[in-house]
C-alpha cells in the first residue's frame, strides 16, 4: 500500500462519488476521478476511454502516467482493435493477470511494462459508453474488494457524465429558444417600425389632401381668379409640402431602419449580422442612405439624426 495513503477505500469512494457530482464540466470530472483512483492501493496508471458519436473509435479523454508512446499510438482507437474494443463492446469488467501474456492487448499497451490491469465499463441509459483503466506494475488480479471499489467508482462517473450531458443538452435548448425569442421580438420591433411609418405617411397624406381642398375652397370664392389658376395654386402648395419633407422620410423601411443602426454607432459587420445580410448589402444601402440624404460622412449621418430627433 502507498505509505501516503490515509484514507480508507470507503473515504475515497465518498470523496470521489461527492466530486465528481458537483460539476457539470465533464472533463473536470474525468480528472477529478482519475486524481481520487491514483490514490487507491497498488493503482498505478489510469485513464478513460469514451466512444466517439459515431461509435467508430474509443478517444481517449483524460489520464495519469501514460507513456507519450502509448498516447502517441494509442489516443484513438478504432473499432473494433483490441482489449479496449473488447470490453467495450461486452459490456463486461475486465480483471487482467498480466497484460504482457494477453493477445488481445496491443503493442503500445505491452511497452509500458505494467502486469495487471482493471477495466470497468461506463454504463449511461443502459448502454456502454466507455471504459475506465487502471493499471499496477504488480502481477496478479485485483481482489474481489478492489473490483467492487471500482465498478462503483465506475458507476458513479456514468451517473455524473448523464447529469452533465442533460444539462449541456438543456444549455443547448435554452441559447435555441432565445435566439428564435430574440428573432421574433426583432420581427415584432420591425413590424411596430413599419406601422409607425405607415400611420405617420398616411397623416402626411389626410393633411396635405386637407389643406389642398381648403386652398381650393378659398381660390372658389375669388371671383377674378380662374378656374386653372386655382388648380395651379393648389399643385404648388402641394408640391411645396412634398418637398418640405424632412430628407429621411424617402428612405425606404429597410434603409431606415439601417440608417438607425448606423447613427446609434453600430459597426457594418453588427448590422449585417443582427440583420441576416451581408456586409456588401449593408454598404450598400449606407452608399443609398448618404446620397438621398446629401451626406457625405457617417459622422454627417450620426449628426443628421441627432439633430432630427431620431436617435437619443
Amino acid at each position: 500500500m502507498k505509505e501516503s495513503i490515509e484514507k480508507s477505500d470507503l473515504e475515497i469512494l465518498h470523496t470521489i462519488t461527492s466530486a465528481v457530482h458537483e460539476s457539470f464540466d465533464l472533463h473536470h470530472i474525468y480528472n477529478t476521478a482519475l486524481d481520487l483512483v491514483l490514490t487507491l492501493k497498488d493503482v498505478d496508471i489510469a485513464f478513460i476511454y469514451i466512444i466517439s458519436k459515431d461509435r467508430k473509435e474509443a478517444v481517449l479523454e483524460s489520464y495519469r502516467n501514460l507513456t507519450e508512446n502509448y498516447i502517441s499510438k494509442a489516443s484513438r482507437i478504432q473499432y473494433p482493435k483490441g482489449v479496449t474494443w473488447k470490453l467495450l463492446n461486452s459490456g463486461q469488467v475486465f480483471n487482467i493477470e498480466d497484460i504482457q501474456n494477453d493477445k488481445d492487448v496491443g503493442q503500445a499497451g505491452k511497452e509500458m511494462k505494467h502486469h495487471r490491469a482493471l477495466g470497468i465499463p461506463i454504463i449511461l441509459e443502459g448502454g456502454v459508453m466507455g471504459c475506465i483503466w487502471l493499471a499496477s506494475y504488480k502481477k496478479g488480479k485485483f481482489s474481489e474488494q478492489e473490483v467492487k471499489l471500482n465498478v462503483s467508482i465506475g458507476h458513479n462517473i456514468g451517473i455524473a457524465i448523464a447529469k452533465a450531458k442533460l444539462y449541456d443538452e438543456m444549455e443547448e435548448r435554452v441559447k435555441i429558444r432565445t435566439a428564435e425569442l430574440e428573432k421574433t421580438n426583432l420581427r415584432l420591433m420591425q413590424e411596430i417600425e413599419d406601422r409607425k411609418r405607415i400611420e405617420f405617411e398616411i397623416k402626411t397624406l389626410r393633411e396635405q389632401r386637407e389643406l389642398v381642398n381648403t386652398v381650393n375652397k378659398i381660390i372658389k370664392k375669388v371671383e377674378d381668379v380662374d378656374s386653372s389658376l386655382a388648380q395651379k395654386l393648389a399643385y404648388d402648395i402641394k408640391e411645396e409640402m412634398i418637398t418640405n419633407k424632412s430628407p429621411h422620410e424617402a428612405l425606404s423601411n429597410q434603409e431606415y431602419r439601417v440608417m438607425l443602426k448606423i447613427a446609434s454607432g453600430m459597426s457594418m459587420k453588427d448590422i449585417a449580422k443582427e440583420k441576416y445580410l451581408s456586409s456588401s448589402t449593408v454598404s450598400t444601402y449606407r452608399a443609398r442612405i448618404l446620397d438621398k440624404l446629401n451626406l457625405g460622412t457617417t459622422a454627417e449621418l450620426i449628426r443628421y439624426a441627432i439633430k432630427n430627433n431620431l436617435v437619443k
